[in-house]
């Protein structure tokens, strides 16, 4: 049990470049969500605009379904963050983590076949997979020594991407709403 000096956390979502959020029509328990940035960003102030698609004018038709598009693949992100924490094995939820968000940054035209920039710590990505940092990295050196990621400093290179997939159950299609 962590004494009351041990900061615990837990991240409940990652918004990737390209991710609205903050966008929601109406309200949701995520909102209520503490947000720091990891990365330096920009942030923009999402006020303006849910107030005018809170209007429902017929000019603001396309705005609309925008805005609840990106409300509910933020929602799909957190749901399926969930279940990747309560229903795989630790090696399956690295690696469909680490799926989920080369496809997310590929959408956007942020990776390659080979892998991706990825400038998180390994301290912030075992918060975000709910595993302590010991096991993080019995994980990734396992997934090193089978040939398939590699976690060179600021980025993943995906050895093999058949591999990943296969461990991870990983279906593409599946992290669109």
């Amino acid at each position: 049990m962590p004494s009351s000096t041990e900061s615990v956390s837990q991240i409940a979502n990652l918004i990737l470049p390209g991710d609205g959020f903050g966008f929601g029509c109406s309200p949701w328990a995520g909102d209520q969500l503490p947000v720091k940035t990891l990365t330096e960003c920009v942030v923009v102030d999402a006020a303006p605009v849910r107030h005018a698609v809170r209007m429902r004018a017929p000019a603001h038709a396309r705005l609309t379904e925008a805005c609840h598009r990106a409300a509910s693949l933020e929602q799909s992100y957190v749901l399926k963050h969930l279940f990747r924490l309560g229903r795989r094995n630790l090696q399956g939820r690295v690696a469909h983590f680490l799926s989920e968000v080369h496809a997310r940054l590929a959408d956007v035209g942020l990776a390659q076949t080979s892998g991706f920039d990825f400038p998180l710590t390994q301290r912030v990505l075992a918060e975000m997979l709910g595993l302590s940092g010991v096991h993080l990295n019995r994980i990734t050196r396992a997934m090193q020594r089978d040939r398939i990621v590699e976690f060179p400093r600021g980025s993943i290179r995906i050895l093999d991407p058949h591999k990943l997939a296969a461990l991870a159950e990983f279906r593409p299609d599946a992290v669109q709403v």
